[in-house]
């Protein structure tokens, strides 16, 4: 039987999740809110703790990302690349603010790799328009030149 804690995250949608307190350990941020219930109001710890920046979609991914931390050896096995390949941009992003937000060392370390694959597999047009770098088409239709504007102020 175990006996480890279980604790409910609440996010911006009202969605509830349950970790254990070793995945809760994995977020500077939830730990020390854990941490300063447990010594201060433990009777507020029945509640769920509310997450305002994180919407119910991405902390699934963030809960998913916890328990497989927890139940794998990262050294051993390629999961959280394989993890990290299969999110669309618009979650790997969400994903990346949730692990800013909750402060989760491992999701940071991981998906700073993940965005350096992605931008290594773009092209330099693709990556200009992504970053929204304004440029000029060359007359033989070559790839898009950044366009630098430099004013002067004067005294």
């Amino acid at each position: 039987m175990n006996s480890e804690k279980v604790y409910k995250v609440e996010t911006s949608d009202k969605q509830v999740f349950e970790m254990n307190s070793e995945d809760i350990s994995q977020s500077i941020t939830l730990s020390e809110q854990v941490d300063d219930l447990e010594d201060r109001h433990p009777h507020l710890l029945l509640q769920p703790i509310q997450i305002p920046n994180v919407n119910g979609e991405i902390m699934q991914l963030v809960v998913k990302w916890c328990y497989f931390s927890r139940v794998d050896c990262p050294n051993t096995s390629r999961w959280c690349a394989d993890f990290l390949k299969i999110l669309t941009k618009n979650e790997l992003n969400g994903f990346i603010s949730a692990a800013d937000e909750l402060i989760i060392p491992s999701i940071i370390h991981e998906t700073k790799y993940e965005m350096m694959r992605r931008v290594e597999s773009m092209t330099p047009g693709l990556i200009q328009s992504c970053l929204e770098i304004p440029g000029t088409s060359g007359s033989n239709g070559g790839p898009n030149k950044p366009k630098i504007v430099v004013k002067y102020r004067r005294k």
